[in-house]
């Protein structure tokens, strides 16, 4: 429980002091930066802008927030009491509504961006145009934001999946054999999305209604790709079973 703790501050406690660090300036054309510039952003988030998405340094938090989650959930069944009880849910909803709370007011007050007018201010919405915007200024920047609402929101889905049909049922829940094997194979179906999605050009904007109905066809795809993918290894496994019992002799 200690390791995964300690990793999942460390990046918050390491990040001020890389910062202050001599890193080289960008180059103007991003293309022609030298490849020791693009692994060092790559992994640690330094020199800011190099790498456009979180480095591996900073997903630190959210790996070990998944460890730290998982101790503390095998710690409590151990001891006979509920992994997940619902006060869980509710600090995990609690901190995500503090955290946007907070970039509320940062940004209110402290986000001014060049060439504004003056006592212009921004709110709520370009905080979470900020998260899940096409910008995604959050994640690039390695902001400490974007990792705290990933891993509370991380933990409020859990939590509140667990508690609608907790794993202790041995029956399947009615209605989910298409989407239960993106939780059987979700390491597949994350890096798999997050490779189309790198894929896209940062150019393509489009309207509100377009971009939700475009999220939903792109989720529908996962699903579907995952559902086949498991259907498929299903039957490999029942061919291999076959092959080696004595019937299949």
């Amino acid at each position: 429980m200690i390791v995964p703790l300690v990793g999942m501050l460390l990046p918050w406690v390491l990040d001020p002091l890389l910062g202050l660090l001599p890193w080289p300036p960008l180059p103007e054309n991003l293309f022609h930066q030298p490849p020791s510039m693009f692994l060092s952003a790559f992994w640690l988030g330094h020199p800011g802008g190099a790498w456009i998405h979180g480095s591996v340094f900073h997903n630190l938090v959210l790996v070990c927030g998944g460890m730290l989650l998982g101790s503390i959930l095998a710690r409590r069944q151990q001891a006979g009491r509920d992994p997940l009880p619902w006060s869980i849910v509710w600090l995990a909803v609690a901190g995500i509504a503090a955290v946007l709370l907070g970039l509320a007011w940062w940004f209110g007050f402290h986000a001014v961006p060049t060439g504004a007018a003056p006592g212009w201010k921004t709110g709520l919405r370009e905080a979470l145009a900020g998260y899940v915007g096409s910008e995604q200024r959050f994640r690039w920047d390695n902001a400490w934001a974007y990792w705290a609402l990933a891993t509370l929101s991380g933990i409020a889905v859990i939590a509140l999946a667990r508690r609608i049909w907790p794993p202790e049922r041995a029956a399947q829940p009615p209605g989910t054999g298409l989407i239960l094997p993106l939780g059987r194979h979700s390491l597949l179906a994350f890096g798999v999305g997050n490779i189309v999605l790198n894929l896209v050009p940062l150019s393509w904007a489009f309207p509100v209604p377009a971009g939700i109905a475009c999220t939903l066809v792109y989720l529908a795809a996962m699903i579907a790709g995952m559902w086949w993918y498991d259907r498929r290894q299903a039957r490999r496994r029942a061919a291999q079973r076959a092959a080696v019992s004595p019937s299949g002799n």
